[in-house]
């Protein structure tokens, strides 16, 4: 019904586990969904709130617009989403077959370190499996024409310390997508990540406890952490693909268990993602703006009548101000008074959505020009009226 009543009139116009450590959690505030541009600084505040590093990247692959907050250009310790780099490289090397490709879809779907510790051992240069791993993050870099996609901190025997930014995986993954050799293997391996790691580990935190249809890797560790803690990271693809996500995570805070898995951080990066996904969907910042159609604009000696309807998506029951110009010049600034049941009903709002203003106006012929003011997130969204001429 929405559709062809917008159509109707007139869419040329329209624009449309409690710790035993007692650490205590804030929680995300229940206000109204914020668009991702918003909502990404809204999920690094909340981390930090909580005593967690954070760093939070998503990327629109329609429209290449990147949303960042937090750490987002840190190097924070990838913990096992550096296997996804493992995985890139076998299929870039046309080595992805036979058992190596059995090993490799082990190692993304359940996060099996074994099997990435053999392929690494079996096909990488370096002196230890920490420099084994930063070869790898240097090689998808260069690979892929990421600048500060990551680093290796130390060349030891953990190689979850290894370092990636925020920023960097989401653009590797939106470079992954539109690569033929690596994108459909591992995109396809990501899509079917199991509910547990072969550790035992729920990988049902952040992204995936946020939306359906997601495509993942996520990680886990304590030795990755820089804190003396733990990381949680979940990374990957939502919303049919178009945007890739990261949501890097260290803190000194919590317990791990056997895994090592700190439930109450993986609790906090779930929060995260719901925040950046209100409804398991990306909000768009356009999405806010208010609409509306101008009706009618008549002139009748030298007075100037126009009327029509607009809503805003953040007050949607409310009224907002609407602003008449006639060649530019303010001539009427009034709140939407007039009851319109037909809006009402195709919206699905209540309230009051109509205006209905007259203006002086002087002899010849007049651009006008109606904007409907927003509210809250979003901008001004303005319709030009094309031109009103008086009768001479």
């Amino acid at each position: 019904m929405e559709k062809s009543f917008r159509t109707r009139l007139g869419a040329a116009a329209f624009t449309a586990t409690f710790l035993a450590s007692f650490i205590t959690t804030v929680f995300p505030a229940s206000a109204s969904a914020a668009p991702i541009n918003s909502a990404v600084t809204s999920a690094a505040n909340y981390a930090a709130a909580n005593g967690v590093k954070a760093g939070v990247a998503v990327l629109d692959d329609n429209t290449g617009a990147l949303y960042v907050a937090g750490n987002y250009n840190a190097g924070m310790g990838s913990a096992s989403v550096v296997k996804v780099f493992m995985a890139s490289w076998l299929l870039a090397a046309g080595r992805m077959s036979g058992t190596d490709a059995s090993t490799a879809y082990y190692m993304i779907t359940q996060s099996d370190n074994n099997a990435y510790t053999t392929l690494l051992n079996k096909y990488i240069p370096g002196s230890s499996v920490g420099a084994k791993s930063g070869w790898l993050v240097a090689w998808a870099s260069s690979y892929f024409h990421i600048s500060g996609l990551g680093y290796v901190s130390y060349t030891s025997w953990c190689w979850g310390n290894t370092h990636i930014t925020a920023r960097g995986m989401v653009q590797f993954y939106r470079a992954v997508k539109h690569n033929s050799k690596v994108g459909p293997w591992l995109m396809n391996a990501m899509h079917h990540h199991a509910t547990y790691g072969s550790d035992g580990a729920n990988q049902t935190f952040g992204i995936p406890s946020a939306t359906t249809g997601s495509g993942v890797k996520q990680g886990w560790g304590s030795c990755s952490s820089d804190l003396g803690g733990s990381v949680i990271n979940t990374t990957g693809y939502v919303n049919n693909n178009r945007y890739t996500v990261a949501i890097l995570t260290d803190t000194k805070n919590g317990n791990v268990n056997a895994s090592p898995y700190n439930t109450w951080q993986a609790n906090i990066v779930s929060n995260m993602a719901k925040i950046l996904m209100p409804g398991g969907n990306i909000d768009l910042p356009q999405n806010h703006n208010p609409f509306g159609h101008v009706d009618g604009v008549t002139v009748s000696g030298n007075t100037l009548h126009v009327w029509g309807w607009t809503i805003d998506p953040d007050l949607k029951n409310g009224s907002v101000y609407v602003r008449v110009y006639i060649d530019n010049t303010l001539v009427s600034n009034i709140a939407t008074a007039t009851y319109r049941a037909d809006v009402n009903t195709a919206f699905h709002v209540t309230g009051y959505h109509g205006y209905n203003r007259t203006s002086s106006i002087t002899t010849g012929t007049h651009k006008i020009t109606v904007r409907y003011m927003n509210y809250s997130y979003g901008t001004v969204t303005y319709v030009d009226y094309a031109y009103a001429k008086t009768a001479t």
